[in-house]
Protein backbone atom coordinates (compact mmCIF):
# COMPACT_ATOMS: atom_id res chain seq x y z
CA UNK A 1 0.00 0.00 0.00
CA UNK A 2 1.44 3.31 -0.98
CA UNK A 3 1.60 6.76 0.78
CA UNK A 4 3.19 9.98 0.97
CA UNK A 5 5.38 8.70 3.79
CA UNK A 6 7.30 5.74 1.73
CA UNK A 7 6.97 7.21 -1.44
CA UNK A 8 10.40 8.38 -2.76
CA UNK A 9 11.82 11.83 -2.10
CA UNK A 10 12.17 13.92 -5.34
CA UNK A 11 16.08 15.08 -6.70
CA UNK A 12 16.08 18.78 -6.65
CA UNK A 13 18.37 20.64 -8.23
CA UNK A 14 20.93 22.82 -7.00
CA UNK A 15 20.55 26.42 -8.25
CA UNK A 16 22.61 28.32 -5.93
CA UNK A 17 25.48 30.51 -6.58
CA UNK A 18 27.75 28.41 -8.85
CA UNK A 19 31.11 29.43 -7.04
CA UNK A 20 33.02 27.47 -8.38
CA UNK A 21 32.90 29.98 -11.46
CA UNK A 22 33.95 32.95 -9.03
CA UNK A 23 37.01 31.47 -8.14
CA UNK A 24 39.03 35.10 -8.11
CA UNK A 25 36.76 36.95 -6.15
CA UNK A 26 36.53 34.24 -3.86
CA UNK A 27 40.77 34.24 -3.18
CA UNK A 28 40.40 37.90 -3.03
CA UNK A 29 38.08 38.39 -0.85
CA UNK A 30 39.10 35.42 1.21
CA UNK A 31 42.74 36.91 1.51
CA UNK A 32 40.48 40.08 2.74
CA UNK A 33 38.57 38.74 5.60
CA UNK A 34 41.84 36.29 6.32
CA UNK A 35 44.61 39.34 6.61
CA UNK A 36 42.25 42.05 7.68
CA UNK A 37 41.27 44.35 5.09
CA UNK A 38 38.27 46.59 4.92
CA UNK A 39 36.43 45.79 1.59
CA UNK A 40 33.98 47.83 -0.35
CA UNK A 41 31.67 45.53 -3.03
CA UNK A 42 29.66 46.89 -5.39
CA UNK A 43 27.57 45.69 -8.09
CA UNK A 44 23.70 45.84 -9.45
CA UNK A 45 21.65 43.94 -6.99
CA UNK A 46 20.90 40.29 -7.99
CA UNK A 47 24.53 39.98 -8.77
CA UNK A 48 24.86 37.88 -5.61
CA UNK A 49 27.30 40.11 -3.30
CA UNK A 50 25.45 38.59 -0.46
CA UNK A 51 25.40 34.71 -1.62
CA UNK A 52 29.18 35.06 -2.19
CA UNK A 53 30.28 36.88 1.23
CA UNK A 54 28.38 34.61 3.14
CA UNK A 55 29.93 31.90 1.29
CA UNK A 56 33.29 33.10 1.75
CA UNK A 57 33.36 33.43 4.95
CA UNK A 58 31.81 30.44 6.10
CA UNK A 59 35.33 29.05 4.17
CA UNK A 60 37.50 31.22 6.37
CA UNK A 61 37.70 29.74 10.16
CA UNK A 62 40.43 29.96 12.16
CA UNK A 63 39.48 29.99 15.79
CA UNK A 64 40.26 33.43 16.36
CA UNK A 65 38.46 34.87 13.60
CA UNK A 66 34.62 35.25 14.15
CA UNK A 67 32.67 36.87 11.56
CA UNK A 68 29.05 39.34 12.46
CA UNK A 69 26.70 40.16 9.53
CA UNK A 70 23.96 42.46 9.17
CA UNK A 71 21.75 44.45 6.54
CA UNK A 72 21.18 47.95 7.35
CA UNK A 73 18.22 47.95 5.51
CA UNK A 74 15.68 49.08 8.23
CA UNK A 75 17.87 51.23 10.09
CA UNK A 76 16.13 54.62 9.83
CA UNK A 77 19.30 56.34 12.03
CA UNK A 78 22.76 56.29 13.51
CA UNK A 79 21.15 54.96 16.99
CA UNK A 80 19.19 52.27 15.01
CA UNK A 81 22.71 51.47 12.80
CA UNK A 82 24.86 51.20 15.43
CA UNK A 83 22.53 49.02 18.14
CA UNK A 84 22.52 46.60 14.86
CA UNK A 85 25.99 46.48 14.27
CA UNK A 86 26.73 45.58 17.89
CA UNK A 87 24.30 43.15 18.38
CA UNK A 88 25.14 41.49 15.71
CA UNK A 89 28.67 41.12 16.98
CA UNK A 90 27.43 40.64 20.43
CA UNK A 91 25.19 37.54 19.00
CA UNK A 92 28.42 36.16 17.01
CA UNK A 93 31.21 35.91 19.70
CA UNK A 94 29.33 36.03 23.38
CA UNK A 95 28.48 33.08 25.67
CA UNK A 96 24.96 33.02 26.51
CA UNK A 97 25.78 34.09 30.16
CA UNK A 98 27.20 37.13 28.56
CA UNK A 99 24.45 37.75 26.09
CA UNK A 100 21.89 38.01 29.51
CA UNK A 101 24.95 40.91 31.18
CA UNK A 102 24.62 44.55 30.43
CA UNK A 103 26.94 45.04 27.89
CA UNK A 104 27.23 48.91 26.44
CA UNK A 105 26.40 48.22 22.87
CA UNK A 106 25.41 51.82 22.10
CA UNK A 107 29.02 52.75 21.29
CA UNK A 108 30.70 52.23 17.95
CA UNK A 109 33.47 51.97 19.73
CA UNK A 110 31.89 48.35 21.11
CA UNK A 111 33.29 45.75 18.61
CA UNK A 112 36.41 46.75 18.38
CA UNK A 113 36.70 46.72 22.33
CA UNK A 114 35.07 43.34 23.06
CA UNK A 115 37.53 41.83 20.34
CA UNK A 116 40.35 42.62 22.07
CA UNK A 117 38.48 41.66 25.47
CA UNK A 118 37.77 38.42 24.19
CA UNK A 119 41.58 38.17 22.26
CA UNK A 120 39.45 37.33 18.45
CA UNK A 121 39.47 39.13 15.23
CA UNK A 122 36.81 40.41 14.12
CA UNK A 123 35.00 41.15 10.28
CA UNK A 124 32.09 42.60 10.30
CA UNK A 125 29.85 42.17 7.20
CA UNK A 126 27.02 45.25 6.44
CA UNK A 127 24.60 44.68 3.57
CA UNK A 128 22.54 47.85 2.41
CA UNK A 129 25.16 49.95 3.78
CA UNK A 130 24.02 52.70 1.51
CA UNK A 131 21.15 52.71 3.88
CA UNK A 132 23.00 55.59 6.52
CA UNK A 133 23.59 57.84 3.27
CA UNK A 134 19.56 58.25 4.12
CA UNK A 135 19.53 59.19 8.04
CA UNK A 136 19.90 62.74 9.19
CA UNK A 137 22.82 64.52 9.56
CA UNK A 138 24.28 61.32 7.12
CA UNK A 139 27.76 62.95 6.72
CA UNK A 140 28.65 63.75 10.38
CA UNK A 141 27.66 59.83 11.23
CA UNK A 142 29.44 59.20 8.47
CA UNK A 143 32.40 61.02 9.31
CA UNK A 144 32.15 59.91 12.98
CA UNK A 145 32.42 56.08 11.51
CA UNK A 146 35.07 56.58 9.34
CA UNK A 147 36.95 58.15 12.51
CA UNK A 148 36.53 55.26 14.68
CA UNK A 149 36.60 52.31 12.26
CA UNK A 150 40.36 53.27 10.71
CA UNK A 151 41.66 52.88 14.10
CA UNK A 152 40.42 49.51 14.67
CA UNK A 153 43.09 46.86 15.13
CA UNK A 154 40.78 44.11 15.67
CA UNK A 155 37.97 44.07 13.17
CA UNK A 156 37.71 44.75 9.56
CA UNK A 157 34.73 45.68 7.70
CA UNK A 158 33.26 44.02 4.62
CA UNK A 159 31.07 46.86 3.18
CA UNK A 160 28.22 46.03 -0.06
CA UNK A 161 24.56 46.93 -1.02
CA UNK A 162 22.07 46.68 -3.65
CA UNK A 163 22.13 50.60 -4.71
CA UNK A 164 24.99 50.45 -6.78
CA UNK A 165 25.23 54.66 -7.37
CA UNK A 166 24.98 55.58 -3.74
CA UNK A 167 27.46 52.68 -2.98
CA UNK A 168 29.98 54.33 -5.70
CA UNK A 169 29.17 58.12 -4.36
CA UNK A 170 30.21 56.89 -0.85
CA UNK A 171 33.28 55.04 -1.81
CA UNK A 172 34.68 57.08 -4.56
CA UNK A 173 33.89 60.52 -4.06
CA UNK A 174 36.60 62.25 -2.50
CA UNK A 175 34.51 64.47 -0.61
CA UNK A 176 32.73 61.64 1.19
CA UNK A 177 34.02 60.22 4.33
CA UNK A 178 34.68 56.67 3.35
CA UNK A 179 36.40 57.62 0.18
CA UNK A 180 39.52 54.81 -0.40
CA UNK A 181 38.26 53.40 3.09
CA UNK A 182 39.03 50.08 2.02
CA UNK A 183 39.62 47.84 -0.96
CA UNK A 184 37.21 48.49 -3.69
CA UNK A 185 35.84 45.78 -6.16
CA UNK A 186 33.12 45.28 -8.60
CA UNK A 187 31.51 42.47 -8.78
CA UNK A 188 30.56 41.65 -12.35
CA UNK A 189 28.22 39.05 -14.30
CA UNK A 190 29.06 35.62 -14.46
CA UNK A 191 29.38 34.99 -18.38
CA UNK A 192 26.65 33.44 -20.45
CA UNK A 193 28.57 30.80 -21.45
CA UNK A 194 29.71 29.64 -18.02
CA UNK A 195 25.91 29.79 -17.19
CA UNK A 196 24.81 27.95 -20.22
CA UNK A 197 26.01 24.55 -19.31
CA UNK A 198 25.24 25.25 -15.04
CA UNK A 199 21.72 25.51 -16.14
CA UNK A 200 22.28 22.19 -18.32
CA UNK A 201 23.93 20.31 -15.98
CA UNK A 202 21.75 20.93 -13.49
CA UNK A 203 18.73 19.55 -15.44
CA UNK A 204 20.36 16.49 -16.07
CA UNK A 205 21.32 16.03 -12.58
CA UNK A 206 17.65 15.68 -12.05
CA UNK A 207 16.33 13.84 -14.80
CA UNK A 208 15.18 16.63 -16.95
CA UNK A 209 16.74 18.22 -19.76
CA UNK A 210 16.83 21.79 -21.43
CA UNK A 211 18.42 22.59 -24.66
CA UNK A 212 21.32 24.72 -24.94
CA UNK A 213 18.98 27.22 -26.83
CA UNK A 214 16.72 27.44 -24.24
CA UNK A 215 19.35 27.73 -21.50
CA UNK A 216 20.94 30.38 -23.75
CA UNK A 217 17.25 31.65 -23.41
CA UNK A 218 17.23 31.83 -19.73
CA UNK A 219 20.73 33.43 -19.87
CA UNK A 220 20.24 36.25 -21.95
CA UNK A 221 16.23 37.25 -20.32
CA UNK A 222 17.96 37.68 -17.46
CA UNK A 223 21.11 39.29 -18.85
CA UNK A 224 23.66 37.22 -16.47
CA UNK A 225 22.10 38.43 -13.24
CA UNK A 226 22.83 35.69 -10.97
CA UNK A 227 20.15 36.02 -8.25
CA UNK A 228 17.72 35.95 -11.89
CA UNK A 229 19.14 33.14 -13.64
CA UNK A 230 18.99 30.93 -10.45
CA UNK A 231 15.38 32.20 -10.15
CA UNK A 232 14.12 31.60 -13.60
CA UNK A 233 16.18 28.50 -13.72
CA UNK A 234 14.17 27.52 -11.03
CA UNK A 235 10.97 28.22 -12.13
CA UNK A 236 11.57 26.70 -15.28
CA UNK A 237 12.92 23.24 -14.13
CA UNK A 238 9.41 22.72 -11.77
CA UNK A 239 7.43 24.00 -14.89
CA UNK A 240 9.35 21.02 -16.53
CA UNK A 241 8.29 17.63 -16.68
CA UNK A 242 10.91 16.07 -18.37
CA UNK A 243 12.06 18.17 -21.37
CA UNK A 244 12.00 21.30 -21.15
CA UNK A 245 9.94 23.57 -23.91
CA UNK A 246 9.34 27.09 -24.83
CA UNK A 247 5.56 27.14 -23.39
CA UNK A 248 7.61 25.81 -20.13
CA UNK A 249 10.02 28.91 -20.29
CA UNK A 250 7.28 31.22 -21.31
CA UNK A 251 5.54 30.31 -17.82
CA UNK A 252 8.47 30.88 -15.86
CA UNK A 253 9.03 33.96 -17.25
CA UNK A 254 5.21 35.02 -15.81
CA UNK A 255 6.22 33.35 -12.54
CA UNK A 256 9.09 35.46 -12.11
CA UNK A 257 7.45 39.02 -13.02
CA UNK A 258 4.75 37.86 -10.70
CA UNK A 259 7.49 37.56 -7.56
CA UNK A 260 9.03 40.90 -8.80
CA UNK A 261 6.04 43.03 -9.23
CA UNK A 262 5.52 44.30 -6.16
CA UNK A 263 9.25 45.67 -5.93
CA UNK A 264 8.62 47.11 -9.43
CA UNK A 265 5.47 48.68 -8.54
CA UNK A 266 6.97 50.54 -5.35
CA UNK A 267 10.13 51.55 -7.29
CA UNK A 268 7.84 53.01 -10.47
CA UNK A 269 4.66 54.14 -9.11
CA UNK A 270 5.77 57.80 -7.96
CA UNK A 271 8.05 58.21 -11.14
CA UNK A 272 7.11 61.28 -13.35
CA UNK A 273 5.43 60.76 -16.73
CA UNK A 274 8.99 61.87 -18.02
CA UNK A 275 11.18 59.97 -16.14
CA UNK A 276 8.55 56.97 -17.07
CA UNK A 277 9.11 57.94 -21.00
CA UNK A 278 12.98 57.56 -20.26
CA UNK A 279 12.24 54.13 -19.02
CA UNK A 280 10.66 53.43 -22.53
CA UNK A 281 12.85 54.20 -24.79
CA UNK A 282 15.21 52.17 -22.79
CA UNK A 283 13.62 49.13 -23.17
CA UNK A 284 12.91 50.16 -26.95
CA UNK A 285 16.41 50.05 -27.14
CA UNK A 286 17.79 53.73 -27.38
CA UNK A 287 20.57 54.26 -24.78
CA UNK A 288 22.18 57.00 -25.92
CA UNK A 289 21.43 60.49 -28.29
CA UNK A 290 18.53 61.32 -25.88
CA UNK A 291 18.83 64.65 -27.14
CA UNK A 292 17.83 64.42 -30.99
CA UNK A 293 14.90 66.08 -31.78
CA UNK A 294 13.41 62.90 -32.99
CA UNK A 295 13.23 61.03 -29.70
CA UNK A 296 12.48 64.17 -27.81
CA UNK A 297 9.71 64.56 -30.37
CA UNK A 298 8.43 60.67 -29.88
CA UNK A 299 8.90 60.53 -26.35
CA UNK A 300 7.94 64.13 -25.58
CA UNK A 301 10.64 65.09 -23.73
CA UNK A 302 9.94 69.08 -25.04
CA UNK A 303 13.59 69.77 -24.97
CA UNK A 304 16.60 68.81 -24.23
CA UNK A 305 17.56 69.96 -20.88
CA UNK A 306 14.91 68.05 -19.25
CA UNK A 307 17.44 65.09 -20.59
CA UNK A 308 19.89 65.68 -17.66
CA UNK A 309 17.87 66.36 -15.17
CA UNK A 310 15.84 63.07 -15.75
CA UNK A 311 19.15 61.00 -15.98
CA UNK A 312 20.15 62.35 -12.29
CA UNK A 313 16.71 62.10 -10.81
CA UNK A 314 16.59 57.96 -12.49
CA UNK A 315 20.48 57.52 -11.38
CA UNK A 316 19.95 58.63 -8.16
CA UNK A 317 16.81 56.15 -7.76
CA UNK A 318 19.31 53.76 -8.89
CA UNK A 319 16.66 52.61 -12.04
CA UNK A 320 19.60 53.52 -14.64
CA UNK A 321 22.91 53.00 -14.56
CA UNK A 322 25.93 55.31 -16.82
CA UNK A 323 27.93 52.18 -18.96
CA UNK A 324 30.52 54.16 -21.25
CA UNK A 325 30.09 57.53 -22.73
CA UNK A 326 26.96 58.78 -23.36
CA UNK A 327 25.92 55.35 -22.71
CA UNK A 328 22.70 54.93 -20.39
CA UNK A 329 20.72 51.32 -19.61
CA UNK A 330 18.20 50.15 -17.20
CA UNK A 331 19.86 48.99 -13.69
CA UNK A 332 17.48 46.14 -13.48
CA UNK A 333 16.98 43.67 -16.75
CA UNK A 334 13.68 42.08 -15.35
CA UNK A 335 12.40 45.57 -14.63
CA UNK A 336 12.50 46.08 -18.09
CA UNK A 337 11.23 43.07 -19.15
CA UNK A 338 7.94 43.66 -16.46
CA UNK A 339 7.21 47.34 -18.05
CA UNK A 340 7.86 45.97 -21.81
CA UNK A 341 4.96 42.78 -20.90
CA UNK A 342 2.92 44.19 -18.06
CA UNK A 343 2.77 48.04 -18.20
CA UNK A 344 3.72 49.33 -21.90
CA UNK A 345 1.85 46.18 -23.42
CA UNK A 346 -1.36 47.00 -20.99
Amino acid sequence: MSSLFNSSVPVLPDFSEPFHLRIKEQHRLKNNIKFGINTVLISHRAMGKTSLINATANFVTPDNLKVARFSALTCRNEVDFTHSVNFAVLKTIASQIEKKSEFAIDSVEFPEKIAQQKGIRLVVCIDEFQQIGEFEDSLTFQKKLRGVWQHHENVCYCLYGSKKSMMEKMFQNHNNPFYRFGDIFYLNKIPREDWIPFIIERFEQTGKTISSELAEKVADLTQCYSAYVQQLAWFLWVQTDKVATQADLDYAVNQLLDSCEPLFIVQTEKLTRMQLNFLRALTDGITNGFAHQKILNEYGFRCSANISRIKEALIDKDLIVPTGIGQIELSDPILGLWLKKRVWAS
